[in-house]
């Protein structure tokens, strides 16, 4: 009996502690009570949690801080807001802004006014990143048979995100596409390093497609200053040096003509226009017209040995037309209202072309006076008109035909004088040599025509031919009559 009553406070005891533990276990919400209790609890359950805001964090020296937070009040160190403590003895973090978390690298990650800074705590965009010492770069992962892309949209208040284009990496085929959806446009690197606009599969280096109908094929080099020479716009087609290719570039219809234009660099570098017929090389292997580096140019040939060269098996054309209002020296033209003969300008006035010289002049402005008793010193026929020079080998200036081509000339000389019973005298000289002349001593007319003709030799360089007139009269001066039909001076060549 003395045992058990010393186990009845023992019993008591145990009963108390029972129920103390039974209410902290307890499941208590804060708004069953009012004030709320105090107190730790394993979980804790409201609608709402009010913050008394401070100028400062609790700083407890020994005490276990760790998960509490505290709204700081910003009128003391700290910026305004929401911070938690993660380690003992203070060491709160910020909620609200600043640092959200530390990389394995040790570089923070920020969060600042909805945007967010890699390496920065100010991001000037959505998503900033910097490093002062290290490179900046984004990484897309995803297996061999998938790709990895960046979309880009647009938002419009109330309606779905509009998908605009897209940067796609194609593991498959390990090609790079800018896409833009709004027309399907294409800008794609191909695995071989070929570019394509336009096509998502570039056959060559830059591969440009166009497949809209109606639309050209564009490409422009465009140079927008207006105020310097020197702004040009320039394409420039390079290849290596002499031991490489030729620099061309290929005109192609499918199916069809190709034509090449390029420097042959085979050839002495010479300037070509081909129709290869997709026969390679593109220039050197059909060629039409060649330019040569001192400026010739050969239609037909590959050496044109003058400005210009012509080499045809069936001839070359000129186009029949009219002379041109105004003429240059230089010019040729078929004359089509000249029953289509071929015709050069001198710089002064049209020719006809051909081998054979051949002139007529004539004195149709004046009389001139031959004075008496010149028979022994002869006068010069003063001619006024030149009829035609095919080579403009008359001069009127000096009244003389001069060749300009050695060979066999046939000339003529004819003339009208008053004559009264005395003799008139014709002659034609060369240089200062009478080569012909002729004497008229009929005394029955008051004026009669004397003409001559002779078949000469000229060097085509120094010799010249003159017609001159006398009068066998010694006491009368007579006259030479300007008259286009009977006192004339005409010459052709006739052999070489």
């Amino acid at each position: 009996m003395t045992y058990s009553y010393r186990l009845i406070p023992l019993i008591i005891v145990g009963i108390v502690l029972m129920g103390i533990i039974s209410a902290i276990a307890e499941e208590i919400t804060l708004t069953t009570y009012y004030p709320a209790p105090t107190g730790n609890y394993n979980d804790l359950e409201t609608e709402t949690l009010t913050l008394t805001p401070g100028a400062a964090p609790p700083v407890a020296a020994g005490s276990e801080l760790e998960g509490m937070f505290y709204f700081d009040n910003g009128t003391g160190t700290n910026p305004k807001g929401l911070y938690y403590c993660e380690e003992d003895a203070g060491g709160w973090t910020s909620l609200s802004g600043g640092a959200w978390t530390t990389a394995a690298n040790g570089t923070n990650i920020y969060y600042d006014a909805g945007k967010v800074g890699i390496g920065t705590t100010d991001p000037r965009t959505l998503l900033g990143m910097e490093s002062a010492s290290d490179n900046v770069a984004i990484a897309l992962d995803s297996p061999s048979n998938r790709q990895n892309s960046i979309s880009f949209g647009m938002v419009q208040p109330g309606l779905s995100t509009q998908l605009k284009g897209s940067l796609i990496y194609n593991n498959n085929d390990n090609s790079l596409k800018l896409i833009n959806l709004v027309g399907l446009q294409y800008i794609s690197i191909s695995s071989t390093g070929n570019v394509g606009i336009g096509t998502t599969s570039p056959a060559h280096d830059l591969h440009v497609s166009e497949d809209t109908p109606g639309e050209y094929s564009i490409i422009r080099l465009d140079n927008t200053d207006n105020t310097n020479g020197l702004s040009s716009a320039q394409l420039d087609i390079k290849t290596a040096g002499s031991s490489g290719g030729d620099p061309q570039v290929l005109f192609t219809i499918a199916d069809a003509q190709d034509w090449g234009i390029g420097v042959d660099n085979d050839d002495s570098d010479k300037l070509k226009i081909d129709a290869p017929q997709g026969v390679l090389p593109y220039v050197g292997s059909g060629t039409v017209l060649t330019i040569k580096t001192d400026g010739n140019v050969g239609i037909g040939t590959t050496t044109p040995a003058r400005t210009l060269h012509v080499a045809s098996t069936d001839g070359m054309r000129i186009e029949p037309s009219a002379l041109p209002a105004t003429g240059a020296a230089g010019d040729i033209v078929i004359d089509s209202q000249d029953n289509n003969t071929l015709k050069w300008h001198n710089g002064t006035s049209w020719r006809r072309a051909g081998n054979n010289s051949a002139f007529t002049v004539c004195k149709d402005d004046v009389n001139q006076v031959v004075p008496k008793n010149s028979k022994n010193n002869h006068v010069l026929v003063d001619w006024s008109t030149e009829d035609f020079d095919t080579n403009d080998e008359f001069d009127l200036t000096t009244d003389r035909f001069k060749p300009k081509k050695p060979g066999k000339y046939f000339l003529t000389a004819s003339v009208r004088m008053a004559n009264k019973n005395l003799h008139r005298r014709v002659y034609i000289y060369k240089k200062e040599t009478i080569v012909a002349y002729g004497i008229d001593k009929t005394a029955s007319v008051s004026s009669a025509v004397r003409s001559i003709s002779k078949l000469v030799s000229a060097d085509g360089i120094n010799d010249y031919f003159e017609v001159r007139v006398a009068n066998g009269d010694t006491d009368n001066n007579r006259t030479l009559y300007a008259d286009s039909t009977s006192t004339f001076f005409s010459g052709f060549k006739v052999a070489d």
